[in-house]
């Protein structure tokens, strides 16, 4: 259900990026605040998608190319237009949403014996014994 989810929004995004708008100007930089936060909901999509490290960093590597191409694809559509720092924005609502993901993530799991960074102190005394006379 989720990739169902993530792939609506997905195409959702491609189509308001790439549908010709004229005589609309948004004021100030409130086009790179929408685009920080579209970005990082589809960050946060891609992320809990993924079921390992490194499907999570190719979808994060993903993600950022497509923010590239569809800002670079705004060359050509009518009344649209190239900004770097539309790709800035999109970079970083990426790199947010995927460390948003991350801490909620990391919060909400326990943490397994043995895995990274748990503390030495969670080993059963039992098996500390064990360990201390092998």
């Amino acid at each position: 259900m989720l990739k169902l989810i993530s792939a609506s929004y997905l195409i959702a995004l491609i189509l308001l990026s790439l549908i010709p708008v004229s005589g609309i100007e948004a004021p100030g930089n409130s086009d790179k605040i929408a685009h920080f936060i579209a970005y990082c909901g589809l960050g946060i999509f891609a992320y809990f998608i993924a079921r390992s490290f490194n499907m999570r960093f190719y979808l994060f590597v993903l993600v950022i190319a497509i923010g590239v191409l569809l800002e670079g694809m705004q060359l050509v559509i009518p009344g649209r237009s190239f900004s770097y720092l539309d790709i800035l924005a999109n970079a970083s609502g990426t790199l947010f949403g995927f460390g948003l993901s991350w801490m909620f993530k990391a919060s909400t799991e326990t943490p397994r014996f043995g895995g990274c960074g748990s503390p030495r102190t969670t080993v059963p005394v039992k098996h500390r014994e064990e360990k201390e006379r092998n």
